[in-house]
């Protein structure tokens, strides 16, 4: 049984219910034809008019957000089973810092899954941006909280690529002891700064609808909680065992890949949101 037809958005995120409107606008750009020599012409303004109902509202088809999720999720999979594997073969052959380890350990940096996440990030403020657009256009009730949440993912993202949190907590050396939950200095300032973000999002998000707010505060407390919550135990692990022990370790997978979970499933929450503006899906 063929699925419903996948929604359209033009390129300001503006939602295309039907082809009417092109239509219209290729019927009135056709009434301005001239013939000429035994040949249709049109003037300028109607060859406007007709570009613009062919050309200019851009039909982006928009997938399931469960495909999506899941496509993503069994990449978050594969990365952090190569990751771990890559560690653990390294370790047995006592190269802990062979270029296969930097490339694919999600321990290390500017590598295929910071870059992954990066783009996760981005795709997740862009998906916001154009939230926000469609829920304006159609009168909704709560469009602002799309446009804190597409920016607050940026800034992630570029917290992703250029390394922020880390850069704090170099400038925290000689202020803070790196011991217990501090073992990564940078938790003392990212721990109230996660806490304050996922508040204020929650009263952002008190206008829209149920299913919104599940999805989202759900997506934001998987991230949060990896990022500063097991980063935070990774640290108690790393100061009693060392950094390189296998425990530590371990909790370094779980905190990336819970943020990498997070990230897909607030790319999810999006999709949805604008399959339920499009008619596809009923808000729950």
């Amino acid at each position: 049984m063929a699925g419903p037809a996948p929604a359209s958005f033009d390129w300001d995120g503006v939602p295309i219910d039907s082809e009417s409107e092109a239509a219209r606008m290729a019927e009135r750009a056709g009434q301005r034809q001239l013939v000429r020599k035994g040949k249709p012409c049109m003037t300028g303004h109607a060859r406007r008019e007709a570009t613009e109902a062919e050309g200019v509202r851009v039909q982006l088809s928009l997938p399931d957000h469960d495909r999506v999720f899941a496509v993503l999720a069994f990449c978050i999979a594969l990365l952090l089973l190569a990751s771990a594997a890559v560690v653990a073969a390294s370790r047995m052959a006592g190269a802990v810092d062979s270029p296969w380890v930097l490339l694919v350990s999600v321990n290390a940096e500017s590598n295929i899954p910071t870059w992954f996440s990066i783009v996760l990030l981005a795709a997740g403020s862009g998906l916001a941006w154009i939230v926000r657009r469609a829920d304006r256009t159609r009168g909704a009730g709560a469009p602002a909280p799309w446009g804190w949440i597409a920016a607050l993912l940026a800034f992630l993202s570029l917290d992703e690529c250029a390394g922020l949190h880390e850069a704090v907590g170099r400038n925290l050396v000689g202020l803070i002891e790196a011991e217990g939950v501090l073992y990564f200095r940078w938790v003392v300032v990212g721990a109230p700064v996660a806490l304050a973000a996922v508040l204020v999002l929650a009263w952002l998000e008190r206008g829209l609808p149920r299913s919104d707010r599940i999805r989202l505060a759900t997506a934001f407390t998987i991230y949060f909680g990896g990022a500063v919550i097991l980063e935070a135990i990774g640290g108690v692990l790393a100061d009693d065992h060392g950094r390189r022990s296998l425990a530590a370790m371990a909790s370094i997978h779980a905190e990336e890949g819970m943020e990498m979970l997070g990230a897909a499933l607030i790319v999810r929450a999006l999709l949805a949101r604008l399959r339920e503006v499009a008619g596809l899906a009923r808000p729950a």
